[in-house]
């Protein structure tokens, strides 16, 4: 049995974790220089709260998503998107059909791309995007490995 899994992409976060700190630290280390190192002045500044606010914001998304420990496994015979918390399956013959769209925003030459997964008997699609994903370029390669076996099993029943 063929099993491949991709975990959340959380280097975003990290990355934005260091520079907000980075930045809150020089901010301080820089307004105690020209303040004449008086406490006061950097706690009652806006700026302050401001980072304060940023850096608190994106360390609970941080531990959120770690948390979540969101990922897709792909198997021979079906794709299990999974969290912490909830566990989809959809097995291949129940999916009526997978769309891959590119989005052009900000000109990334397709690096944006959302896939819709329509199921048979339900309203509701599924939408992945490859790039939140660690190696986004062969997670796209397997939903093209089962969209082209979604529509051959469509062609012959339709035959």
């Amino acid at each position: 049995m063929n099993k491949k899994i991709f975990k959340y992409n959380m280097i975003l976060y990290y990355q934005l974790l260091v520079f907000y700190f980075v930045s809150f630290v020089i901010y301080v280390l820089l307004k105690l220089q020209f303040s004449g190192f008086d406490w006061n002045k950097i706690i009652h500044d806006s700026i302050f709260y401001l980072f304060i606010i940023l850096f608190g914001y994106v360390l609970i998304s941080t531990l959120y998503y770690l948390i979540k420990d969101k990922m897709i496994i792909i198997t021979d015979d079906r794709i299990i998107l999974s969290s912490k918390f909830k566990t989809i399956e959809i097995p291949i013959e129940k999916i009526e059909s997978i769309r891959i769209k590119r989005e052009h925003r900000f000109h990334l030459s397709g690096l944006l791309r959302t896939i819709k997964i329509k199921l048979k008997n339900e309203k509701k699609t599924l939408v992945v995007r490859p790039f939140d994903f660690e190696n986004d370029e062969d997670l796209l390669q397997e939903f093209l490995r089962i969209k082209e076996a979604v529509q051959k099993s469509i062609e012959v029943k339709n035959a």
